[in-house]
């Protein structure tokens, strides 16, 4: 579990596309890596403070690169997705009472620029 985002900001950002091969490496030889992130502060954990008053209790929300851009930073969608070439991780909102909401990170493996949840 990392205190922080899954990103790697300025130089060391090269290193993003390394870890989205090294994720899907393991998993695809069968020894997965379990890595998660948590947020708790920021431009999302604010977000999160803001629509968690009309989110169900027990819900989960995946945004993506168009959401995040228009709604977290309030900027017109850019040339780039976001997160593309700094993140090794999908944002998740979880909310899962009164009292306790969270925004996780979640290594994808590949880069996910629209993210969705597959129900089984």
């Amino acid at each position: 579990m990392k205190d922080e985002p899954l990103s790697i900001r300025a130089q060391y950002s090269k290193l993003v596309n390394p870890i989205h091969r090294f994720l899907c490496h393991t998993k695809d030889i069968g020894y997965p890596v379990h890595l998660i992130g948590q947020e708790k502060t920021g431009a999302f954990y604010d977000h999160l403070q803001m629509i968690e008053k009309d989110a169900p209790m027990g819900c989960l929300f995946i945004p993506d690169g168009h959401y995040i851009s228009e709604e977290v930073y309030h900027r017109p969608d850019p040339k780039t997705p976001y997160g593309r070439d700094t993140n090794y991780g999908v944002k998740v909102f979880i909310k899962l009472d009164s009292y306790h909401q969270m925004i996780l990170n979640i290594p994808t493996g590949k880069n996910v620029e629209s993210p969705y949840l597959v129900r089984s």
